[in-house]
């Protein structure tokens, strides 16, 4: 006697199956929203290292530069943590 293979129960032809949520977070879409908040940390932190190099260039007042100089320390530090 052979094993016939008995067809299922017929699914709707959608993206989706009946009982599944759509919006449910699985363990690969929680790593890239992470991932995703890293690198705009990142670049937010790049582009305050940008304009504080900048202004460093620019500003002749001393006070100014030693407030930069701070600020540009925090931001090495943050970038490399």
């Amino acid at each position: 006697m052979t094993d016939s293979v008995r067809p299922g129960p017929q699914r709707e032809n959608s993206y989706f199956h009946k009982g599944c949520n759509p919006y449910a977070q699985t363990g690969r879409s929680k790593l890239q929203t992470h991932r995703v908040s890293l690198n705009q940390q990142i670049i937010k932190a790049m582009r305050l290292r940008a304009g504080a190099e900048n202004l460093l260039r620019v500003t002749d007042n001393t006070r100014v530069r030693e407030v930069v100089l701070l600020e540009l320390s925090f931001i090495n530090s943050n970038l490399q943590l």
